[in-house]
């Protein structure tokens, strides 16, 4: 019957069975999805199993299709089987799972109980958000931190405030336990560790206190509390536990420990009393001073301790306890278990409960005894002070800590006359008063550095201007250390006014070429000889002049003084000696010495007194030895440059002479003698200089020389000088003084210079400098007339020159002009019949590849050509007529040369601006610009090899800066000075717009061009 059918019922079977089999196989992969993805839904092999059944069923439908071409009508019979035994494994599975699936709850009721599940767990959820709120808040409030340490990773999570106790954040710490060691002091790091692993192995609970250091290095302390959880196995697994923060704790902790340690350890007595009176407390340092012990007096009142005399005043002063009138610090008596009554200083303070009611008062009393007596010795001390400073027989005062003046004796006062008040005045204050604010200034730190250091000063002989008498005064004076009686340190200066002596000192200083010979200060050994027990003792000085050992006591014997003095000298001193003895009077003698300590040869000067006894008898000879070598060598040295000098001046071809500082002549050379002839030196001294002097020059000559002796300064005068012949000859005469060391004029030198041949041709020399003065006037007129000459020229010259500018910037004009012309003509006329022929080549290209295939690619080579002509003459025409610039600005102009160097020449080329030029720059200047970076890219790109050009625009300072920076080969060394067409183009456009272009190669390679043009002429 099949064999009856027609196309149409043949193909509608075929293609209900391929719908049938499309939509089986859909079923089972739909399944297969749902099931992958719901794991959770019961009884999944009912799903596969359907699967199965469904595309079994569909595959028999396949092949009901196909059967029509190919007759396997038995692996049509065997899928059917198949599917019958799946469909039958499919119906007794499915009613296997019928009574489950009947027994499952329905939806509505496990909707509703989920519901009930949720809202449970949402209430548990919510008491357990407040519960941590609460635990968070406590942390915060008590700052205790919370941790977890994961005993299986060893790693540590921490709350915020874990991190605030150790001073570190969320971000440093790795979690890590060995991150948490590292935090720790390294003293207290194995302690700790002990600690976690005794309380994971569950020997030992887990309170413990550690110190930890911070980043910025402060030590903090911290007490950890811990608990370890087990799993099924009872293996530790976690360890949760707290942080606290105790450094305060401990701090006070040892601020009390401290506390009652000072107190048991205080020499002092610390008791405390109720406001009744009734000792509360009683320190060991109590039961030393008053003899009690801490048993036999707490409980007890007070006036155990207080005299009888005292015991009123003890009773005002519990009144006053009483009413709040507390603390403070005062002196009183006190008495012992003895009896014996003793000084003490006793300090009061209030004690008070927790709510601030005194409840009262503690006491500290110090035994005060010794301080008394010592306060009593040092006044003692003050009185024999003050005696010995009185009874000085020189000038004595003393200076305390305070530097100020504490006292001062009468021999001292004198000097002092002028200062009022003077006692307790500061000492710096003073002595500026005296002698001015310098020198003031200088003494007050000699006497600073003493006070600081105790070293003792010895001045030597002090000369200056008193600052409040005017007069010049002379003292010696030396200044120590010593300790006042009070305990604290002062200085001591003792000193004599040796005015008088200064000056007779300064008389004897004297040389031939009056030179002032500085005589240093030595010092002076003082010996004392006692000729009742031939006894002699010295000075520390004079164990130094001798070059000896000092002695313990200072005792020598009369061999170590003759031993010393030299043979020649020694018989002489000793009968000066014996005869002062005899006469019982005062003599004077100088030795000469060979000094032990090197053996050389010392000059001393010995000056001796005798000193009697009460009863008129003679008993010692005190004397002084004064080293006077180098006296002695200074008086050789003037001798030796006085000689020096008269040698000098005889051999001078000048003439010299000196005076006194008065004026007066003392000593002329040979010269002189040789220029005046019979003429000597008394007589020049009797009738002055003017007898020698022409009459025209004497009076302007002794002027200028008295103004001289007045100001110290020096002279130089020219006159005319008869010599033995009577003829004057100009002469040149120079004087300068000579100053000893205080400054004062002791002598002056002259030399007089014979200038009389220079003076002459000196008036020849005037003479021609006239005429030379009368030439100058007929040469100036000259070059006036050819100066007025010049200026009308270079006047037409500028003219010309500005000019020669405005018609070059019309030229330019023009040029850009006609420029843009045959830009717009190359862009609206060849560029576009470029374009026109170029789309008709590609038509017919089109067209030939149709007809004539073998004229194509020759129609296609045409148009390639074409094209290259219409890019050409597209950019000419850009560089004719900059369209950018005129619509953009410059700075858009300038991105349009580096995209097409880019794309035609293949290297890089970048513009850069500041803020400033992205303003639309515009009009002639700027175009002048545009075709200098034109100019200086294209020979960047085209014959400098260039890779990389840069192009920027800068404002700065009202002007605008280009630059074009590459890295090619740059110029040849000897272009600047050649100077291409390029260059030559680029400089001219420059001057056009009032710039400066600048062309240089860099240090690095390649070439920079600059041009810089005031604002106003390019925005004109």
């Amino acid at each position: 019957y099949c064999g009856q059918w027609s196309d149409a019922n043949g193909w509608l079977h075929i293609l209900s069975d391929i719908a049938t089999f499309g939509a089986y196989a859909a079923i089972p992969l739909v399944l297969v999805y749902f099931i992958r993805k719901r794991k959770d839904v019961p009884f999944s092999p009912i799903f596969w199993l359907f699967g199965a059944f469904i595309f079994s069923c569909g595959f028999t439908h396949l092949i009901e299709a196909t059967i029509f071409w190919h007759p396997w009508y038995r692996l049509s019979g065997l899928l059917k089987a198949v599917t019958a035994v799946a469909s039958w494994i499919t119906v007794i599975a499915l009613i296997r799972v019928i009574p489950s699936a009947l027994a499952l709850p329905g939806l509505e009721k496990v909707n509703r109980r989920l519901g009930e599940e949720i809202a449970q767990r949402q209430r548990v959820e919510e008491a357990h958000r407040v519960s941590e709120e609460r635990l968070k808040l406590a942390a915060e409030a008590g700052r205790v931190g919370i941790w977890d340490w994961n005993l299986v990773s060893n790693t540590l999570v921490w709350d915020d405030a874990m991190f605030a106790l150790y001073g570190t954040r969320r971000e440093d710490f790795s979690g890590a336990y060995a991150a948490w060691t590292a935090l720790l002091h390294p003293e207290d790091r194995a302690a700790s560790e002990a600690a976690s692993r005794d309380a994971v192995a569950g020997r030992k609970d887990y309170p413990i206190q550690f110190r930890v250091i911070w980043p910025d290095g402060s030590v903090h302390q911290l007490e950890a509390h811990g608990r370890v959880f087990r799993d099924e196995a009872d293996k530790p697994v976690r360890m949760v536990g707290t942080n606290v923060d105790i450094t305060a704790r401990k701090r006070s902790e040892e601020a009390v420990a401290r506390l009652a340690a000072i107190v048991e350890s205080s020499h002092d007595a610390l008791f405390g009393e109720d406001l009744n009176g009734i000792i509360t407390s009683w320190n060991p340092g109590a039961e030393q001073i008053f003899g009690y012990h801490a048993e036999e007096i707490v409980g007890t009142s007070i006036m155990r301790l207080i005299p009888a005399a005292q015991r009123a005043t003890e009773l005002e002063l519990q009144r006053q306890i009483a009413a709040g009138e507390l603390g403070g610090t005062f002196e009183s008596i006190r008495l012992t278990k003895e009896g014996r009554e003793f000084p003490a200083s006793i300090t009061i303070a209030p004690l008070k409960d927790a709510a601030g009611k005194v409840i009262g008062t503690s006491r500290v009393l110090r035994d005060i005894t010794e301080r008394k007596q010592v306060e009593e010795t040092l006044r003692e001390n003050a009185a024999v002070f003050s005696s010995l400073i009185a009874q000085a027989p020189m000038g004595t005062y003393v200076v305390d800590s305070q530097f100020r003046m504490r006292q001062i004796n009468a021999e001292a006062m004198p000097a002092f006359g002028s200062v009022h008040p003077l006692i307790g005045r500061d000492f710096q204050e003073v002595v500026e008063i005296l002698w001015g604010p310098e020198v003031g200034g200088q003494i007050a730190g000699i006497f600073r550095h003493t006070l600081a250091t105790g070293e003792r000063y010895i001045s030597p002989p002090f000369t200056k201007q008193r600052h409040d008498l005017g007069i010049e005064q002379t003292y010696e004076w030396q200044i120590q250390r010593v300790t006042l009686p009070e305990g604290q340190r002062g200085v001591v200066c003792y000193f004599h006014e040796v005015t008088e002596r200064a000056r007779a000192t300064e008389a004897l200083r004297a040389s031939q070429e009056r030179m002032r010979l500085a005589a240093e200060a030595t010092g002076v050994g003082i010996w004392e000889w006692n000729v009742v027990t031939n006894a002699i003792r010295w000075d520390a000085l004079m164990f130094r002049i001798y070059g000896i050992e000092p002695t313990p006591d200072g005792f020598v014997h009369y061999q170590d003084w003759r031993g010393a003095v030299l043979p020649e000298d020694l018989a002489e001193n000793e009968a000066i000696i014996q005869d002062t003895v005899r006469r019982a009077g005062h003599s004077t003698r100088e030795f000469r010495i060979h000094r032990r300590s090197d053996g050389e040869c010392r000059h001393i000067q010995a000056v001796e007194t005798v000193r009697k006894n009460t009863d008129g008898g003679t008993e010692w000879v005190v004397g002084t030895n004064l080293d006077i070598t180098e006296h002695k060598r200074a008086e050789e040295a003037v001798r030796v440059a006085g000689e020096r000098f008269r040698f000098m001046a005889e051999a001078m071809p000048q003439k010299v002479c000196t005076t006194q500082h008065d004026g007066s002549l003392d000593y002329l050379n040979a010269r002189w003698h040789e220029f005046l002839g019979p003429t000597t030196l008394e007589n020049l001294q009797k009738l002055g200089w003017q007898a020698v002097i022409h009459p025209d020059d004497v009076e302007e000559t002794l002027r200028r020389w008295r103004a001289c002796l007045d100001s110290g300064k020096n002279l130089e005068v020219e006159h005319r000088v008869r010599n033995h012949e009577g003829k004057y000859r100009w002469h040149l005469t120079r004087s300068q003084p000579l100053r000893d060391g205080e400054g004062k004029i002791t002598l002056w030198i002259s030399t007089n210079t014979d200038i009389d041949d220079m003076m002459q041709a000196q008036e020849e020399l005037i003479k021609a400098e006239q005429q030379l003065a009368d030439r100058a006037v007929q040469l100036e007129a000259l070059v006036a007339e050819r100066t007025a000459k010049l200026r009308s020229a270079n006047a037409q010259l500028l003219a010309e020159a500005e000019e020669r500018k405005r018609l070059e910037a019309e030229v330019a004009f023009a040029v850009e002009n006609e420029r843009e012309r045959l830009g717009q003509e190359l862009h609206d006329g060849t560029v576009q019949e470029l374009t026109g022929i170029g789309m008709m080549l590609s038509v017919l290209e089109r067209q030939m590849r149709k007809d004539t295939p073998v004229f194509a690619n020759e129609a296609a080579r045409l148009y390639l050509m074409i094209e290259d002509a219409h890019g050409n003459a597209r950019d000419l025409a850009k560089n004719f007529y900059p369209v950018e610039l005129e619509q953009h600005g410059l700075l858009a102009a300038l991105e349009s040369i580096a995209e097409r160097t880019c794309k035609k020449y293949g290297v890089s080329c970048v513009v850069q601006a500041d803020e400033h030029s992205t303003s639309r720059l515009r009009g002639v200047g700027a175009v002048q610009l545009f075709r200098i970076a034109q100019e200086a890219v294209q020979n960047a790109a085209k014959h400098a090899q260039a890779q990389k050009i840069v192009i920027r625009l800068d404002w700065h300072d009202d002007a605008w800066l280009l630059r074009i920076e590459d890295d090619g080969i740059g110029l040849p060394e000897d272009a600047q000075q050649t100077g291409g067409m390029g260059l030559r183009i680029m400089q001219y456009r420059a001057r056009i717009i009032r710039g400066r272009l600048t062309v240089r190669n860099n240090e690095h390679g390649g070439l920079l061009v600059s041009c810089s043009a005031p604002a106003a002429q390019l925005e004109s």
